[in-house]
């Protein structure tokens, strides 16, 4: 039975059992307004009563006994259902603070978590429970999973760089320069280490915006530019293994790729045959237009 007050409108649901047979009134828990919730008077009255017997007496006094413990538990009767509404709320904050702290990506809560336990939980995420860790992420903005990126971007490069120096990895060199990565005419490394950030994040913004050219053909980019660029960024995790000589870039991207391609499907919501026709699809047009180019230069 659901029970309503006609003061405060605070309702609950109540078994029938637990409801005293003659109870017909509550107190509310919330604004202590004492209403009758239901109706037991009887249809038909007797116009007359005979003399009550002594055992009819100890009958009645028993009942007026029984009616006076039911009153106290009609009135107790949402005491109790206050307690378990009470109980029933504690469990819901918990289970949303729970869930908000689940929904947490460490990086964009370094306050919470502290710089470098926040940069490692969250690489520790996004490489091995990709999944989950793109299913909770809220688009909040660009500037985190950017930083996050080019952080990324400038310990590979420096890796890079420092095996090249003790000659673990080939030097990449341009007019005698060293290069952490790449070669660029006329630049030290010093001033390639301040040009690279820039330069890679006007890369970043192209490669993403023709991913997502791609996601949206296919109808796979529900959540707009930002939703792919976090999955770029933040699928990116894995080349930290580029600390790792030889072997340790080339895992790097094959691990970045797929954890790239679990973002988009659980940012977007969508399905990973979407995912993979958008990823090959450029592929697909670029060979069928190097095959055109090719046949109408022959003739």
């Amino acid at each position: 039975m659901r029970i309503t007050c006609p003061n405060c409108q605070f309702s609950q649901d109540i078994p029938e059992e637990k409801i005293p047979p003659k109870a017909e009134q509550a107190t509310c828990p919330k604004c202590r307004h004492k209403f009758k919730f239901r109706d037991l008077s009887s249809s038909f009255k007797l116009s007359e009563e005979p003399e009550a017997t002594p055992i009819e007496q100890n009958d009645k006094a028993t009942e007026k006994r029984q009616s006076d413990l039911e009153g106290e538990n009609k009135e107790n009767i949402w005491e109790k259902l206050e307690s378990m509404a009470e109980g029933t709320e504690q469990k819901k904050v918990d289970r949303d603070s729970l869930a908000e702290d689940e929904a947490d990506i460490p990086w964009e809560h370094l306050e919470k978590y502290g710089f470098f336990p926040g940069l490692f939980k969250t690489i520790k995420e996004a490489m091995l429970s990709p999944a989950n860790f793109f299913a909770r992420m809220k688009l909040t903005g660009y500037s985190k999973p950017l930083v996050f990126y080019l952080l990324l971007a400038e310990v590979q490069a420096i890796a890079n760089f420092i095996w090249q120096m003790v000659g673990l990895m080939p030097m990449i060199s341009s007019q005698g320069y060293a290069v952490p990565g790449m070669g660029i005419v006329g630049l030290g490394s010093a001033v390639i280490l301040i040009l690279y950030p820039i330069l890679l994040t006007i890369l970043l913004f192209m490669v993403v915006g023709f991913n997502h050219l791609f996601l949206v053909l296919v109808r796979a980019g529900t959540s707009g530019f930002q939703g792919t660029f976090r999955a770029v960024t933040y699928g990116s995790a894995p080349m930290i293994l580029a600390i790792i000589p030889f072997i340790g870039p080339l895992l790097g991207g094959i691990w970045a790729m797929v954890v790239t391609v679990i973002g988009y499907k659980n940012i977007h919501r969508t399905s990973y045959v979407k995912v993979f026709i958008a990823m090959f699809l450029p592929i697909i047009l670029g060979i069928v237009l190097g095959v055109i180019l090719r046949f109408s230069s022959s003739f």
